[in-house]
């Protein structure tokens, strides 16, 4: 079973109130699902969330969101790949499942939507990326 954790009305950069407490309150809830894997936007997360994650049970594979879908800016394959190592060095070995993007594209163009997505590939199939994962 999968779980999807979506953060989609908070941004990190956005002045909101820190929502890391609510992660900290979410893990004991978590670790009591019974899934093999969660999905998390994680593209524009403070990385003391990734660090709350880190208490997710090891039996969970950990699908990180790198492709911010609320923006045009299309992210480099460089800023991809040093997502993906930045989320592996803070979880640790093996713990990244999968890279993917924050939810889905609806309300970007297509252009858009296309080079996000080749950027993800890239960046996931870049040394740094793919050592990474390799790593998984």
């Amino acid at each position: 079973m999968t779980c999807g954790l979506s953060w989609s009305s908070y941004r990190a950069d956005s002045g909101a109130p820190a929502r890391c407490n609510l992660v900290w309150g979410l893990i004991e809830f978590l670790n009591q699902l019974q899934a093999d894997h969660l999905v998390l936007e994680m593209a524009h997360r403070p990385s003391e969330e990734l660090q709350a994650l880190k208490s997710i049970h090891p039996r969970m594979k950990l699908g990180i969101g790198v492709i911010d879908i609320k923006i045009n800016h299309v992210e480099t394959p460089e800023e991809i790949a040093r997502r993906i190592e930045s989320a592996e060095s803070i979880l640790g070995p093996g713990r990244v499942g999968w890279v993917h993007p924050d939810c889905g594209f609806w309300m970007l163009k297509r252009p858009v939507v296309d080079a996000k997505i080749a950027a993800l590939v890239k960046g996931r199939d870049s040394p740094l990326g793919k050592g990474a994962l390799r790593r998984s």
